[in-house]
């Protein structure tokens, strides 16, 4: 059984601390620590607290009672979350009990800021924000920090504290020295090819939301925009080979459909309104879990449909909710329009809700 010299020695190395700034964090010296570190000297009582709450660990794994428990824990609840009938209060509960027992750890942090980011309801922002920023100020591990940074700026963008955005933005790298884009320039990386398929569909899809983003003098103008970036989604996801990247096909229809209804174009309207409702009954018709893309020269990747924990009756219900905006007023009361709404939910009930 290691000793508890040896136990603090280990966690300092694991969190990326000199036994300077460790004993500046926990207000000794840093021979204090190295004595520890040697077995010469103990931390007395007083220095307990400080030391686990720097380490994100409990005191049973100081004290070598229970090394593996941290981890364990987080797997044990992560798998208990991520289940499709655990409800996101539960998670948000399930996740805070867990870090009364580790307050200082950051991969509990960035789990439960995470529940908040991705509510299915409504992301609680702030409280997300709120322990990203406690992960960025303490955390040293340079993934965990890129992650963390990535939300914080998301969530300053969705609260509307653009400069705070800006901000966390900034301190991103630029993608053309991203870990991703250099694996895929070594010649002998036994990985390369998976690094070079990774990063094309990352690039394509940043591409569509970049289209999708921009604002356009015209409403002429985002009708070209938004085909142009189906057509790109088209050329790497063909042949309904798109699990993993159907929502952005559904947002890209959505937001099509009610341009060409703003424009007055109401036959090409229509036609966009069948593949929408296929995309929608695509997507709400895959199974939880993982999903290979198949027989795809360009990608050989293993994709997650990110809300698929999402219940099959919000497919239809949101894709309505859409099709009662303002954009679709003057159709409204036309017989077509109506025509498809029931045609929708009878075809929707039959292929989704009948299963």
């Amino acid at each position: 059984m290691p000793t508890m010299g040896e136990i603090i020695k280990t966690l300092r190395k694991e969190s990326n601390l000199t036994q300077e700034e460790l004993a500046e964090k926990i207000g000794v010296t840093s021979q204090a620590i190295s004595k520890w570190e040697t077995n010469v000297g103990m931390p007395d009582i007083s220095q307990v607290i400080p030391l686990v709450s720097v380490f994100g660990v409990s005191t049973d794994v100081l004290f070598g009672l229970n090394r593996d428990g941290v981890e364990a824990a987080i797997e044990n609840t992560r798998k208990i979350t991520e289940h499709p009938e655990t409800t996101n209060d539960t998670s948000i509960e399930l996740w805070r009990e867990l870090l009364k027992s580790y307050p200082r750890n950051n991969k509990i942090r960035f789990e439960l800021a995470n529940v908040y980011l991705y509510r299915k309801q409504k992301g609680d922002y702030s409280a997300a924000a709120e322990l990203f920023q406690k992960i960025l100020d303490e955390c040293t591990d340079s993934e965990l920090r890129w992650k963390s940074l990535d939300n914080l700026c998301f969530c300053y963008n969705r609260m509307g504290d653009v400069r705070n955005a800006v901000r966390a933005a900034e301190q991103l790298p630029p993608i053309h020295i991203s870990k991703t884009a250099q694996l895929a320039n070594i010649d002998e990386y036994e990985n390369r090819n998976k690094a070079n398929q990774e990063l094309l569909a990352y690039c394509v899809e940043e591409a569509v939301w970049c289209l999708i983003r921009q604002s356009y003098e015209t409403d002429q103008q985002a009708v070209f925009a938004y085909r142009t970036a189906l057509k790109i989604l088209d050329l790497l996801y063909y042949d309904k080979n798109k699990e993993g990247i159907c929502y952005v096909y559904i947002w890209l229809h959505t937001l099509l459909c009610k341009k060409l209804a703003k424009i007055k174009d109401y036959e090409s309207m229509y036609a966009e309104m069948e593949k929408w409702l296929d995309e929608v009954i695509f997507k709400y018709s895959l199974p939880l879990g993982d999903y290979q893309y198949k027989n795809n020269i360009f990608l050989n990747l293993t994709v997650y449909t990110h809300d698929a924990e999402i219940s099959k009756e919000h497919g239809l219900e949101c894709m309505i909710h859409h099709l009662c905006s303002k954009e679709f007023d003057d159709v409204r009361n036309e017989k077509r329009f109506k025509t498809f709404i029931e045609k929708a939910k009878e075809r929707y009930s039959i292929e989704i809700m009948g299963k």
